[in-house]
């Protein structure tokens, strides 16, 4: 087969191969039964493009007409064509399943995986031969071709010194052959910086901000925005370097409108304006390549993407991959590596490293305000703005509060206010789009839709979050008279607007809407639908040991979406996953504010102490687990029964560190030593739902106090209480760091390590693990300056 038909071939293999894979997601979004299955095929699918797109690029190449096995692989009734065969045969069988488009939407809840099991391991195997046989190929060729070029190499040479008559044609040879040469090193290097980026980017572990861009890119129309990319403060930034605040609403302006001493400038719009700028950055950098730019958007839903390290590793990852210049030496840094993560100081080194050695720099920093570290993150942008002041550009966007004014105030080069008159246009423009595209709104008539317009644009008065609230409103209307009167009721504000929409919740289901939102508002990480409807099972919102009740579970998981209106959405994160989280930052506050403490919606608000909540109804929810998982099937079928068991098994520490600090305190340390006690069964199938070891057995894992020792969390009424009621503190070492009080001093628990010496414990240097001179210097290091005791002890 000619190279031109085997690429062909190696096209049409890819292609019906990335036809199987989008079966195998929409299988796993419909059927639940057989995830786990639908999961394997899909990775080993995945794992097969990649092998497919590397065989596929080699063919491409210019030296692709020398590999010899590709012949081989492009027989009748080789390797390609059997793959194509398989993966037709698969795709087709997928297919069939389907139901036709005409009752497609209708029939994708009943919709079955239709491999067994014994069909399913076939397939597998099958596909996993293949990407072997390809893999196997790509190999030789190499190797082969490795030998070719070390064989004319020493070919030449022997003709140079033979044949130096013929010296200008075996200089025309030598040219040909190190053009080759080039290629074949060029294509290597590539391969080994392409791995290396990898690990590298995954070593930085930096929160995803491109989906909060999409999400804001999808909410604007093509002129939102303008108004600012065509003012002179947009052209005065772009062109000279320094810090633009572009401030939410002012206080002072909303008073004015509303008459409220309390009312937030919240819901302006911030976002979607930022994701504006941020295209015209990104148009502008194409245009000049030696420009850079990064961004991020500071997300409340998402606890990696809310502190100073978020921003930091975020920044650092996409100037990284945004200049190639810079790889060897930040490759360095990985290469050294001594911990998990990058510490603080290192991600401020390396950003530094590339903004000092840019021509131009534009950051773009959006809702400020949502910084759980405002503090550090303003500290943060002061010494980033003294590392290239004259080539960087940075904008930020939040809301105008006095922390952020007063940090800032130092900083800012030019100060912009969203103004009511700005967005005005914006809002209209996105009120009229979705009149036009919700299914729910556009069948309204012409007139109906002005009046919508009308109202909306009069009331909105610069706010975003309200208009989208009423529009959420109005969907629900069945009756032209129900629109009518819908807008002749519109709040004037967020507050009114939140009041009026939980007080709309049929009171049969209050409580449970309230147990949603306490866990969206305090939860460690997004949550999946049906994790979150398993929230409506527990008997109580308040702390007191909830219970779970499985036959109060929702019967339809989607119900939580419609039940909680616009005051939760759902998002994609990753390729899989749907995640239900607040559908904006007004929300949050508004539910665990005084304003609704004292309003009609009073039995909505939400105390600090709901962490004991959360803590008491994921402890109560993992006790259910009595029974040993033996395999990973086991360990599937349990995960599909309780739905919240991963993010229960994962984040119940979380909660319950929290919760110590809180007036549920007492309540939520009898739960946990519950858990800790109880049935050590329990806390092994915790520690196998998170990542299943079949060498993990249960009669072997660590005490309750070593377990506790062993978290990233501050347990300290807990240990105290276990010591009291016997845990021996100069136990035998039974983990990795020795005894408990080794593993203290290791994990560097300050207050801990003053409560076991306090109770007794003893530190054997001479047979310790902290014997050594690297977790000596650790030690001395961990207890520096502020504290004096121990330390007098361990260092005599």
């Amino acid at each position: 087969m000619e190279p031109v038909s085997a690429a062909a071939s190696i096209v049409a293999i890819v292609q019906m191969t990335g036809q199987l894979f989008d079966l195998c997601q929409t299988y796993y979004r419909h059927v639940r039964g057989a995830r786990a299955d639908i999961r394997l095929l899909s990775d080993e699918v995945c794992s097969l493009i990649d092998v497919l797109d590397s065989l596929e690029a080699v063919v491409n190449d210019p030296l692709g007409h020398r590999l010899g096995t590709l012949a081989t692989l492009s027989k009748s009734s080789g390797p390609l064509s059997s793959g194509q065969n398989l993966i037709n045969g698969l795709k087709i069988k997928l297919e069939a399943s389907m139901p036709d488009s005409s009752r497609k939407s209708s029939c994708l809840t009943a919709l079955r995986w239709p491999l067994k099991k014994i069909e399913l391991e076939k397939t597998v195997k099958a596909i996993d031969r293949l990407k072997s046989t390809f893999s196997l190929a790509l190999a030789t060729d190499n190797a082969h071709l490795s030998m070719s070029i070390e064989s004319t190499t020493a070919k030449l040479e022997e003709e140079l010194d033979l044949l130096s008559l013929a010296a200008k044609s075996a200089e025309a040879k030598v040219v040909r052959l190190e053009d080759d040469i080039g290629i074949v090193k060029s294509s290597q290097k590539q391969l080994l910086v392409s791995q290396c980026q990898k690990e590298f980017i995954a070593w930085l572990s930096a929160p995803d901000s491109s989906s909060n861009h999409e999400v804001a890119c999808r909410l604007r129309q093509s002129a939102t925005g303008q108004w600012f990319i065509s003012s002179q403060s947009f052209n005065d930034w772009t062109n000279k370097p320094g810090l633009l605040w572009l401030r939410g609403i002012p206080k002072s302006f909303l008073e004015a409108v509303c008459g409220l001493l309390t009312t937030y400038a919240a819901g302006a719009g911030k976002t979607v304006l930022c994701s504006t700028i941020i295209e015209a950055v990104k148009q502008m950098c194409c245009q000049t390549p030696e420009i850079s730019y990064a961004y991020f958007y500071f997300d409340f839903n998402n606890s990696s993407a809310k502190n100073t390290r978020g921003f930091l590793s975020s920044i650092v990852t996409q100037l990284y991959e945004n200049l190639p210049t810079i790889s060897d030496s930040f490759h360095q840094h990985y290469g050294t590596r001594t911990t998990q993560l990058p510490s603080i100081e290192l991600l401020q080194q390396m950003l530094q490293q590339v903004i000092t050695g840019s021509s131009r720099v534009y950051i773009i920093v959006d809702a400020l305000d949502e910084c759980a570290e405002k503090e550090e993150m303003i500290a943060q942008l002061k010494t980033l703005v003294g590392y290239n002041p004259a080539q960087l550009h940075v904008l930020v966007t939040s809301r105008s509060e006095l922390d952020v004014a007063e940090g800032l105030k130092s900083l800012v080069t030019t100060s912009k206010s969203i103004q009511n008159d700005s967005v005005d246009a914006d809002i209209l423009l996105y009120v009229r789009a979705s009149l036009e595209t919700d299914k729910k709104l556009r069948k309204w008539p012409r007139e109906v839709k002005k009046s919508i317009e009308k109202a909306l644009s009069e009331g909105s008065q610069g706010m975003f979050r309200w208009a989208d609230c009423q529009l959420g409103e109005l969907r629900k209307c069945v009756k032209q008279s129900a629109v009518k009167k819908t807008l002749e009721t519109l709040p004037p504000t967020l507050d009114e607007t939140y009041t009026r929409i939980l007080l709309s919740i049929d009171k049969v289901y209050r409580d449970d809407v309230a147990r949603v939102l306490q866990f969206l508002v305090y939860s460690a990480e997004p949550l999946r639908i049906h994790e979150l409807a398993e929230i409506v099972a527990f008997d109580s919102v308040n702390p007191g040991s909830p219970s779970f009740a499985a036959q109060n579970r929702l019967r339809e998981p989607q119900d939580i979406l419609s039940l909680c209106s616009s005051l939760i959405t759902v998002r994609m994160h990753g390729l899989w996953d749907q995640r239900v989280q607040l559908s904006h930052y007004s929300v949050k506050e508004f539910l665990i504010s005084e304003r609704i403490r004292s309003g009609e919606a009073a039995s909505f608000f939400l105390e600090h102490s709901s962490h004991a909540f959360l803590s008491q109804a994921c402890l109560s929810y993992v006790m259910n687990f009595q029974e040993p998982i033996w395999s990973i099937d086991e360990r599937d079928d349990l995960v599909s029964a309780y739905p919240l068991a991963e993010y229960a098994s994962r984040n119940w520490a979380f909660h319950t560190a929290r919760a110590l600090t809180s007036t549920e305190a007492e309540s939520t340390k009898r739960v946990c030593m519950r858990y800790l006690t109880d049935n050590p069964v329990i806390r092994n199938n915790c520690e196998l739902i998170l990542d299943f070891d079949e060498d993990l057995v249960f009669e072997d894992q660590y005490s309750p106090l070593y377990y506790l020792l062993m978290i990233n969390e501050d347990f300290y009424p807990i240990i105290d209480e276990l010591i009291r009621t016997g845990a021996d503190v100069n136990a035998d070492p039974e983990g990795p760091h020795g005894s408990p009080l080794e593993a203290a001093l290791f994990y560097g628990r300050r207050n801990i390590v003053d409560l076991l010496f306090s109770k007794g414990a003893v530190l054997n240097l001479e047979a310790s693990a902290v014997s050594n001179l690297y977790d000596c210097i650790f030690i001395r290091k961990s207890f520096e300056n502020d504290y004096v005791d121990p330390v007098g002890v361990l260092l005599e």
